[in-house]
């Protein structure tokens, strides 16, 4: 359960428009995009186009986050989030308070769990490393994401990649995590705090990767530990990622780096073992088809074509097999390549 303490009414400001006390620039609101404990953010419209716009009452929160924009900003290679726009107040005439805002790049994408419904499980490997690179630069500039969840996920296309949307968890090292989702929350499965650490992250990538399987999640119950080890070994796609995800789930990892190294370590000898087991497959077919031509020539000319037949059946549809797991392990291959 995420945490709300907002004192914006979301609904009474759709289709209101504010304008800047400071920069004078004019916002229409069109609809909710999300929110919670640091505020609210909406769509609004602008004469240069649409923008991703949070208000709050709280100006410590706002300014805050903003602070966090302009560090990251300075962090190259880093484009985690969208990017800062405009900073300024306004005065809401109906309650006469301040209301703090600042406006942000609204990114155009599919969310992450949508996108990979349409998909082959390949796509969540491939963002799941690139997830766990932009958090390892992210942590390198002293930060934890904190509620890392895939309604924070956003998959761009040209080339796919991985966004990350409302930056308002975004927690120093050290301090209290602000904000965050029970189901990807240490805390609340008691595997560990919910102090800004790297390994609190980490705990929340391996939980994504589980509810990338378990779409309905699931309640705790006994000891957690044991409960998630059990959905790992449940799910058959989950079995070859046990260890790296139970080492998430413990805090073993001392960066991102390292979890994406195990990460793609299991994928490489996945994708050999996958060849290997083709390769025996189409052995197994070659030598199962030489005995049955060989029987075939006991038989009439009718069986003979028959034998042939599904001979030549069996060959175009490993043929066939083999070519679609070549194009789908090359071009996930070439995409890591491109945007790791």
């Amino acid at each position: 359960m995420r945490i709300h303490s907002t004192g914006i009414q979301a609904t009474n400001w759709i289709g209101s428009t504010i304008i800047g006390k400071w920069n004078k620039k004019t916002y229409q609101i069109i609809k909710v995009l999300g929110s919670g404990a640091t505020g609210t953010v909406f769509l609004a419209k602008t004469k240069e186009g649409q923008v991703a716009l949070k208000m709050s009452e709280n100006s410590i929160s706002i300014s805050s986050e903003v602070t966090v924009f302009k560090k990251l900003s300075k962090v190259q290679g880093l484009k985690l989030g969208p990017y800062l726009l405009d900073i300024d107040d306004f005065l809401d005439k109906k309650t006469n308070t301040t209301i703090y805002f600042y406006t942000m790049e609204y990114i155009i994408g599919l969310p992450f769990l949508d996108y990979l419904q349409k998909r082959e499980k390949e796509w969540m490997h491939l963002f799941i490393s690139q997830l766990l690179s932009q958090l390892d630069l992210l942590h390198k500039a002293g930060y934890v994401f904190g509620d890392l969840k895939p309604d924070n996920l956003l998959i761009c296309d040209s080339p796919p990649k991985v966004r990350l949307l409302d930056v308002g968890g975004i927690t120093q090292f050290g301090r209290s995590i602000k904000e965050f989702t029970e189901f990807f929350d240490r805390g609340y499965w008691e595997l560990g705090n919910r102090k800004a650490e790297i390994s609190y992250d980490l705990f929340s990538v391996a939980m994504i990767i589980i509810n990338c399987h378990y779409p309905n999640k699931f309640g705790k119950k006994g000891y957690s530990l044991n409960l998630l080890k059990q959905k790992i070994k449940e799910d058959r796609n989950l079995i070859g990622f046990e260890n790296v995800l139970i080492n998430a789930l413990t805090g073993k990892y001392q960066s991102a780096s390292d979890m994406k190294v195990e990460w793609l370590n299991i994928l490489n000898n996945g994708i050999k073992t996958d060849q290997k087991t083709v390769g025996k497959q189409k052995n197994n077919n070659q030598s199962f088809d030489k005995i049955n031509v060989t029987r075939s020539s006991s038989l009439n000319i009718k069986s003979n074509i028959k034998v042939k037949k599904k001979k030549n059946k069996v060959f175009r549809t490993l043929e066939t097999i083999l070519l679609v797991v070549s194009i789908v392990l090359g071009y996930i291959l070439y995409l890591l390549n491109q945007v790791l």
